[in-house]
Protein backbone atom coordinates (compact mmCIF):
# COMPACT_ATOMS: atom_id res chain seq x y z
CA UNK A 1 0.00 0.00 0.00
CA UNK A 2 1.27 3.64 -0.94
CA UNK A 3 2.12 5.67 1.99
CA UNK A 4 -0.30 8.26 1.14
CA UNK A 5 -3.02 9.43 -1.55
CA UNK A 6 -2.37 12.26 -3.77
CA UNK A 7 -5.27 14.29 -5.34
CA UNK A 8 -4.15 16.88 -7.69
CA UNK A 9 -6.74 19.81 -9.11
CA UNK A 10 -9.82 17.46 -8.34
CA UNK A 11 -12.81 18.86 -9.93
CA UNK A 12 -16.74 17.45 -9.41
CA UNK A 13 -19.82 19.27 -11.11
CA UNK A 14 -23.20 18.10 -11.54
CA UNK A 15 -24.72 17.10 -14.81
CA UNK A 16 -26.53 20.33 -14.62
CA UNK A 17 -22.75 21.71 -14.33
CA UNK A 18 -23.22 22.40 -10.17
CA UNK A 19 -19.59 22.91 -9.26
CA UNK A 20 -19.18 20.55 -5.74
CA UNK A 21 -15.30 21.41 -5.68
CA UNK A 22 -12.92 22.69 -7.68
CA UNK A 23 -9.19 22.95 -7.87
CA UNK A 24 -9.09 20.26 -4.37
CA UNK A 25 -4.95 19.52 -4.23
CA UNK A 26 -4.23 17.22 -0.93
CA UNK A 27 -1.73 14.43 0.32
CA UNK A 28 -3.73 12.22 2.67
CA UNK A 29 -1.09 9.83 4.96
CA UNK A 30 -1.54 6.23 5.53
CA UNK A 31 -3.08 7.27 8.91
CA UNK A 32 -6.48 7.45 10.71
CA UNK A 33 -8.10 10.76 8.88
CA UNK A 34 -11.48 12.64 9.57
CA UNK A 35 -12.92 14.40 6.85
CA UNK A 36 -15.12 17.15 8.78
CA UNK A 37 -17.55 19.59 7.02
CA UNK A 38 -21.15 20.82 6.68
CA UNK A 39 -23.25 18.64 5.59
CA UNK A 40 -24.20 18.95 1.48
CA UNK A 41 -20.72 20.09 0.81
CA UNK A 42 -19.01 17.15 -0.65
CA UNK A 43 -17.68 14.76 1.55
CA UNK A 44 -19.42 11.87 0.37
CA UNK A 45 -18.50 12.43 -3.32
CA UNK A 46 -14.92 13.04 -2.45
CA UNK A 47 -14.79 9.75 -1.18
CA UNK A 48 -16.29 8.01 -3.69
CA UNK A 49 -13.76 9.25 -6.22
CA UNK A 50 -10.73 8.21 -3.50
CA UNK A 51 -12.28 5.22 -3.74
CA UNK A 52 -13.17 4.92 -7.41
CA UNK A 53 -16.74 4.63 -7.11
CA UNK A 54 -17.03 8.35 -8.53
CA UNK A 55 -15.44 9.89 -11.58
CA UNK A 56 -14.02 13.02 -10.87
CA UNK A 57 -14.70 16.02 -13.36
CA UNK A 58 -10.76 16.82 -14.15
CA UNK A 59 -7.63 16.30 -11.55
CA UNK A 60 -6.33 12.85 -10.38
CA UNK A 61 -6.17 10.67 -7.89
CA UNK A 62 -3.23 8.33 -7.20
CA UNK A 63 -2.11 5.92 -4.26
CA UNK A 64 -5.44 4.69 -3.77
CA UNK A 65 -5.81 1.37 -5.91
CA UNK A 66 -7.51 -1.17 -4.19
CA UNK A 67 -9.32 1.03 -1.40
CA UNK A 68 -12.38 -0.42 0.29
CA UNK A 69 -15.44 1.83 0.47
CA UNK A 70 -17.78 1.73 3.47
CA UNK A 71 -20.84 3.25 1.95
CA UNK A 72 -23.47 5.06 4.44
CA UNK A 73 -26.21 3.04 2.54
CA UNK A 74 -24.71 0.17 2.63
CA UNK A 75 -27.72 -1.14 5.43
CA UNK A 76 -30.26 -0.66 2.36
CA UNK A 77 -28.28 -2.16 -0.44
CA UNK A 78 -29.62 -5.35 -2.09
CA UNK A 79 -26.19 -6.21 -2.37
CA UNK A 80 -25.72 -10.26 -1.36
CA UNK A 81 -23.52 -10.56 1.84
CA UNK A 82 -21.04 -12.28 -0.11
CA UNK A 83 -20.88 -9.56 -2.95
CA UNK A 84 -20.43 -7.18 0.02
CA UNK A 85 -17.50 -8.75 1.11
CA UNK A 86 -16.16 -9.35 -2.74
CA UNK A 87 -15.88 -13.05 -2.05
CA UNK A 88 -19.19 -14.18 -4.34
CA UNK A 89 -17.30 -14.73 -7.56
CA UNK A 90 -14.34 -16.98 -5.14
CA UNK A 91 -17.36 -19.15 -3.65
CA UNK A 92 -18.81 -19.48 -7.42
CA UNK A 93 -15.85 -20.73 -8.42
CA UNK A 94 -15.94 -23.27 -5.39
CA UNK A 95 -19.47 -24.20 -6.30
CA UNK A 96 -18.70 -25.70 -9.70
CA UNK A 97 -14.92 -27.20 -8.35
CA UNK A 98 -17.15 -28.91 -5.95
CA UNK A 99 -19.63 -29.74 -8.67
CA UNK A 100 -16.91 -31.45 -10.64
CA UNK A 101 -17.30 -28.50 -13.39
CA UNK A 102 -14.77 -25.94 -13.18
CA UNK A 103 -12.28 -24.53 -15.72
CA UNK A 104 -8.78 -23.27 -15.65
CA UNK A 105 -9.82 -20.10 -15.11
CA UNK A 106 -12.22 -21.36 -11.55
CA UNK A 107 -8.66 -22.50 -10.34
CA UNK A 108 -6.88 -19.33 -11.13
CA UNK A 109 -9.68 -17.20 -9.20
CA UNK A 110 -10.08 -19.86 -6.26
CA UNK A 111 -5.89 -19.71 -6.20
CA UNK A 112 -5.29 -20.81 -2.06
CA UNK A 113 -8.76 -19.10 -1.25
CA UNK A 114 -10.57 -22.66 -0.53
CA UNK A 115 -11.19 -21.87 3.20
CA UNK A 116 -13.05 -18.32 1.37
CA UNK A 117 -16.46 -18.91 3.56
CA UNK A 118 -14.60 -20.16 6.92
CA UNK A 119 -12.37 -17.33 6.86
CA UNK A 120 -15.22 -14.84 5.92
CA UNK A 121 -17.17 -16.31 8.95
CA UNK A 122 -14.21 -16.13 11.35
CA UNK A 123 -13.71 -12.32 10.46
CA UNK A 124 -17.75 -11.21 10.76
CA UNK A 125 -17.53 -13.55 14.31
CA UNK A 126 -14.53 -11.41 15.07
CA UNK A 127 -16.87 -8.71 14.63
CA UNK A 128 -19.78 -9.67 16.72
CA UNK A 129 -21.71 -11.44 13.94
CA UNK A 130 -22.35 -15.06 14.09
CA UNK A 131 -23.24 -15.99 10.88
CA UNK A 132 -23.63 -19.16 9.06
CA UNK A 133 -23.02 -19.85 5.37
CA UNK A 134 -26.13 -19.48 4.13
CA UNK A 135 -26.04 -16.07 5.75
CA UNK A 136 -23.41 -15.13 3.15
CA UNK A 137 -26.94 -15.29 0.47
CA UNK A 138 -28.68 -12.83 2.45
CA UNK A 139 -29.27 -9.11 1.07
CA UNK A 140 -27.80 -6.71 3.07
CA UNK A 141 -31.01 -5.12 3.46
CA UNK A 142 -32.58 -8.21 6.09
CA UNK A 143 -29.73 -7.35 8.38
CA UNK A 144 -30.11 -4.53 10.95
CA UNK A 145 -27.93 -1.02 9.83
CA UNK A 146 -25.58 -1.81 12.42
CA UNK A 147 -24.85 -5.34 11.38
CA UNK A 148 -24.80 -4.14 7.73
CA UNK A 149 -22.06 -1.84 8.41
CA UNK A 150 -20.07 -4.51 10.35
CA UNK A 151 -20.36 -6.83 7.62
CA UNK A 152 -18.39 -3.71 5.34
CA UNK A 153 -16.12 -3.58 7.96
CA UNK A 154 -14.96 -7.14 7.62
CA UNK A 155 -14.91 -6.85 4.28
CA UNK A 156 -11.42 -4.69 5.42
CA UNK A 157 -10.33 -7.50 7.11
CA UNK A 158 -10.93 -9.76 4.34
CA UNK A 159 -8.57 -7.64 1.67
CA UNK A 160 -5.86 -7.05 4.61
CA UNK A 161 -3.26 -4.31 3.69
CA UNK A 162 -5.60 -1.82 1.59
CA UNK A 163 -6.94 2.24 2.12
CA UNK A 164 -10.14 1.74 4.26
CA UNK A 165 -12.51 4.70 3.26
CA UNK A 166 -15.35 5.15 5.41
CA UNK A 167 -18.55 7.43 4.65
CA UNK A 168 -20.09 8.26 8.32
CA UNK A 169 -19.13 5.21 9.58
CA UNK A 170 -21.01 5.18 13.04
CA UNK A 171 -24.52 6.07 11.48
CA UNK A 172 -25.80 2.46 11.72
CA UNK A 173 -23.81 1.24 14.92
CA UNK A 174 -24.72 0.53 18.25
CA UNK A 175 -22.79 1.00 21.09
CA UNK A 176 -21.38 -2.26 20.55
CA UNK A 177 -20.67 -1.62 17.27
CA UNK A 178 -18.90 1.35 17.81
CA UNK A 179 -16.74 -0.36 20.31
CA UNK A 180 -15.57 -3.21 17.53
Amino acid sequence: MPTAITVSELDYRLGDDTEIFSGLTATIPADLVGLVGDNGIGKSTFARILAGRLRASSGTVTGADGAVYIDQLLPHSTQRVDSALDIASVRQALGRALAGEATGADFDLIGDDWDIEARALAALSELGLQLNVSDLDRSLSSFSGGQATRIGLTRAALVGDAWLILDEPSNNLDEDGRRC
